[in-house]
């Protein structure tokens, strides 16, 4: 099965792809990070959310969903904030 890839572009300067991350079986949705840049969170149509760690690439967390996209959206916001904004 194919695994689809995300990317962090540079976009100042080169604007060069900094790093590619490949996990997901569909395209991703949503990409929310922490307020560090360490960590983010991304959710896709293969109804996956996964924990990404920026530097390295792992995946320390990843679930199964089965809601609405919108829904989705409206998670990670809230996520965002109650957790990360710490």
């Amino acid at each position: 099965m194919l695994l689809i890839s995300h990317q962090i572009w540079e976009v100042y300067n080169d604007r060069r792809c900094i790093r590619s991350y490949i996990g997901h079986k569909q395209a991703v949705r949503d990409i929310t990070f922490n307020n560090s840049g360490t960590e983010f969170l991304s959710c896709a149509y293969d109804r996956y959310c996964k924990l990404w760690d920026t530097e390295t690439g792992d995946i320390p967390y990843s679930t199964m969903y089965c809601m609405q996209p919108c829904i989705i959206s409206m998670l990670l916001i809230l996520w965002q904030m109650s957790i990360w904004s710490i």
